[in-house]
């Protein structure tokens, strides 16, 4: 009787065992008030998180903006340079035409002129064209002069920008790969916790939207039109609503991951920038990003450009929530959920 008794015991931990091998990690139910904790807990550690990357993006487009105005400087440079060299060019053949005449004419030519004059009138007129012939020269000499000067100016400010230039590419490569680095380190955080969690961090995120924002109802038909974008150096067309920018510029700050889409769910809805809320707008929800962030989505060879106007998903494995409208257009409506490439970008 003892015996089966331990067999029993025995019998009933693999039993435990196996059945904890079964089930999915974080299946275990937690007490409401663990949750709720680890739910702020997590909240507390992603608006740092938010905090730090707002900072890091606005160090990388501070860099991006100087690189722009170096490289608008250097073309400027180029420009001018470009158009002294013209000026040097025309003045120094000018100056090669006469040399080359007074050698053949050995230096006599000026004086035949005046000298076969039929009158003194001629002679006059002869003799005051050869004083502008000879004043123009010496303004040509006196150009040539001072466009090299300034061609030679240019020509150091040139090399000084342009080292200047490549600092800051460095510097924005840098600033680029924190950017993706903070990116990165929060999309694995989110990951990480439960199921649970995530449903209750989603939950307060929502109360929070709710408390921020008192937003006027919004209609629910379609405001604007599509039309067509592009990202310099990528390829494809992306969809924007008319009255957005059509051009764009790269950051080079990606991330991959699956996307979701959602709409007006409840009356009034708001955002967490304090935006109402409109399922026909191309707008999202990302975790961290600074509102008024642009992101240009790809999913299944179909792109859209959105603005960062929420916070979330925090399902494991979510990076970006659609709204309605914007993940039609590219097919992620009828899917539900779909793996996609995001880009930051930047209107030009």
């Amino acid at each position: 009787m003892h015996g089966n008794r331990h067999d029993w015991i025995r019998v009933w931990v693999l039993a435990c065992v196996l059945l904890a091998g079964l089930l999915p990690a974080g299946a275990i139910a937690l007490p409401v008030a663990t949750v709720q904790q680890q739910a702020a807990v997590a909240k507390a550690r992603i608006d740092a998180m938010e905090s730090q990357l707002s900072a890091t993006m606005s160090d990388f487009s501070a860099a991006q903006d100087q690189l722009a105005a170096t490289r608008a400087d250097i073309a400027q440079n180029r420009t001018q340079l470009k158009a002294l060299s013209a000026s040097i060019k025309s003045g120094q053949s000018r100056l090669s035409a006469e040399a080359v005449f007074l050698y053949r004419t050995d230096g006599n030519g000026f004086a035949e002129a005046l000298l076969s004059a039929g009158s003194f009138a001629e002679f006059a007129d002869r003799l005051f064209a050869l004083s502008r012939i000879a004043v123009q020269d010496a303004t040509t000499v006196e150009r040539l002069k001072h466009d090299r000067a300034e061609a030679a100016k240019l020509s150091a400010q040139l090399a000084t920008r342009e080292q200047q230039q490549a600092a800051q590419l460095a510097r924005v490569a840098a600033k680029r790969s924190a950017a993706r680095s903070a990116l990165n380190g929060q999309q694995a955080y989110a990951n990480s916790l439960s199921a649970q969690v995530a449903a209750a961090l989603q939950a307060a995120q929502n109360t929070e939207s709710d408390a921020k924002s008192t937003p006027k109802p919004v209609s629910s038909a379609p405001k604007s039109g599509v039309v067509w974008a592009t990202v310099t150096g990528r390829g494809g067309r992306y969809a924007v609503l008319s009255g957005a920018p059509t051009s764009y510029s790269p950051t080079g700050v990606t991330f991959d991951g699956e996307a979701t889409w959602y709409g007006n769910v409840r009356p009034n809805m708001g955002t967490s920038s304090g935006r109402p809320f409109d399922e026909n707008e191309f707008t999202c929800a990302h975790k961290s990003l600074p509102f008024g962030t642009r992101i240009a989505v790809t999913f299944r060879g179909r792109r859209v450009i959105v603005t960062v106007t929420d916070r979330g998903p925090y399902g494991r494995g979510r990076v970006i929530d659609l709204t309605k409208r914007a993940a039609a257009v590219i097919g992620l409506k009828s899917a539900g959920v779909g793996q996609v490439h995001c880009e930051v970008v930047r209107p030009n």
